[in-house]
């Protein structure tokens, strides 16, 4: 089995992950995995020598009717009031260790949402949010006319946004938006980008703009299969993807974070069928195989920039 400790890396971050609660959509489509304990992932990490962890609820929220998207459930008062909790209360046990991010959707409920938020903040509950703009229907720059970005820029508070090409409201170009408004704040646009040169090449020159590889196996998967998720113009081989990541940290330096996107290394369809096949071993051979290529670019992309990202530097 893969294992980080077998390089003599003694602390190594794995900065993309869901815990502590219930996906309701995956759950009600059929779709798995729909559900991931803190306790489960702690161990799936510590198998392989991940020392800590950036987690976040799971993206959709039960303030919404998992059946009827665009209608409210009446479960709780705003959305990710319960999931945030849950989430913070499964940490409690990991603290030093796990370090939660909570979840925001910038359409509806903000002042309550923001309250909850204030509450916990204040109480060092959480490090960091995560926007995931395809669950929550929304752009990166809804986030400036929501009272969201205030809170965050005062508190000086990281966020990771989730980044896409197939909907209407993930491009990355919008996180980009965003941060010219907030400049301060440390912004990690996740999934590479999708591979989108120009907002690399953007990432790359700016001190507070990060990108995570989450889940790096799978991205280089969506090219193989030439899926519209990803731009087709990269620097994958296919061949040789610990090389690949390579490349693009050479391009990324300081800006590049490692994730697994944890459940979702593996995923079943609700008709059976698998769309990734990885696991968390999986992901960490690919650490191991860049070590040998680089063993800076493996120290770079598990902690150091990672704790930049989170902590600041």
């Amino acid at each position: 089995m893969a294992n980080l400790k077998e390089l003599n890396i003694s602390e190594a971050w794995d900065c993309h992950t869901h815990s502590g609660g219930v996906d309701f959509y995956n759950m009600f489509q059929g779709n798995i995995p729909y559900t991931q304990s803190v306790d489960d992932l702690v161990k799936k990490a510590t198998d392989v020598g991940i020392t800590h962890i950036i987690t976040f609820p799971f993206p959709s929220t039960s303030y919404y009717n998992p059946t009827r998207v665009d209608k409210i459930s009446g479960l709780q008062d705003f959305p990710y009031q319960i999931e945030n909790n849950a989430l913070l209360k499964s940490c409690d046990f990991y603290q030093g260790r796990v370090f939660p991010f909570l979840c925001i959707d910038p359409r509806v409920k903000q002042e309550e949402q923001l309250k909850q938020l204030k509450e916990f903040w204040h109480q060092k509950k959480f490090y960091g949010l995560k926007l995931h703009t395809y669950a929550t229907k929304s752009k990166a720059t809804d986030l400036l006319r929501s009272g969201f970005s205030d809170f965050i820029a005062s508190e000086n508070i990281p966020l990771l946004v989730h980044s896409g090409v197939a909907d209407p409201y993930s491009k990355p170009q919008y996180v980009l938006e965003l941060a010219k408004e907030i400049p301060s704040v440390r912004i990690c646009i996740a999934h590479l980008g999708r591979f989108d040169s120009d907002v690399l090449s953007q990432i790359s020159k700016s001190k507070n703009l990060f990108t995570d590889c989450a889940p790096f196996l799978q991205l280089c998967n969506l090219t193989k299969i030439k899926s519209e998720t990803v731009h087709r113009s990269n620097l994958i081989d296919l061949e040789n993807p610990s090389m690949s990541l390579y490349e693009y940290y050479k391009i990324l330096k300081g800006h590049l974070l490692w994730g697994t996107d944890e459940p979702w290394t593996s995923i079943v369809e609700s008709d059976g069928s698998y769309s990734k096949r990885y696991s968390y071993e999986e992901e960490v051979d690919l650490l191991q195989n860049l070590f040998r290529i680089s063993p800076q670019a493996v120290i770079d992309i598990t902690s150091t920039n990672t704790k930049n990202f989170i902590f600041g530097n």
